[in-house]
């Protein structure tokens, strides 16, 4: 039997996705992670991705700084708090 064809990317019943990535000390991967993340296979302008890295992380937000992010990805510092 024939399976129908999946619809076109991007249809108007696709909904829009945040995923939201909590980093911490994860400088080796974080490029890594980015190019992975960059080849979900999804309308791009559906998606949003956030990167959330503690303010005190400076290794893991230098990694990120120097990835080249999709313009649908972003990195959001939040206050470094107690769980890590």
């Amino acid at each position: 039997t024939r399976r129908p064809a999946p619809p076109p990317a991007g249809t108007p019943d696709d909904p829009a996705v945040s995923i939201i990535v909590a980093l911490y000390r994860e400088s080796d991967i974080a490029g890594r992670l980015v190019r992975r993340l960059a080849r979900l296979d999804y309308p791009e302008h559906l998606l949003d991705v956030i990167l959330a890295v503690e303010a005190g992380d400076t290794l893991t937000r230098d990694a990120l700084d120097a990835a080249e992010l999709p313009p649908w990805m972003r990195i959001i510092v939040v206050p470094e708090g107690k769980v890590k």
